[in-house]
């Protein structure tokens, strides 16, 4: 999951494995669970148990590659993707093409959702470069 994406569909089945470890099968109707599954993923300083929500643990990961693109220019891998897909560009410019692997089109996603949170690209790109400072 680190540098391939998993699809919603394994994340869904993954995290309904755990619901009916914790709380028995959900399909049988009887069993409600007493705590919100956002309560079970929350730290255990907080009352959870300290699982990770996929969901969450997947957008930090794809950060963390976005993070890759932006501001680690030595390793092998980040030099052949702006060579292959950004071609001179940089992440902040990059559009995406039907032709793109779906990681490609994940980051160019996530890139686009910090830039919604954050207004603009320049506050985007601040938001990355603290996230090495974390």
């Amino acid at each position: 999951m680190r540098i391939f994406p998993l699809p919603q569909s394994v994340m869904d089945r993954i995290n309904a494995s755990c619901c009916n470890f914790l709380w028995g099968k959900a399909d049988i109707g009887k069993n409600k669970p007493l705590v919100a599954w956002s309560v079970v993923c929350s730290l255990k300083k907080e009352g959870g148990l300290g699982l990770f929500n996929l969901k969450d643990w997947k957008l930090v990961l794809l950060s963390r590659i976005l993070w890759n693109f932006h501001c680690k220019k030595d390793s092998l891998w980040i030099r052949w993707v702006h060579h292959y897909y950004f071609r001179g560009s940089d992440v902040w410019n990059y559009n995406t093409s039907s032709s793109n692997s779906v990681l490609i089109k994940r980051i160019i996603q996530i890139r686009d959702f910090i830039i919604s949170k954050e207004l603009s690209t320049e506050e985007g790109k601040k938001k990355i470069q603290s996230l090495d400072h974390q």
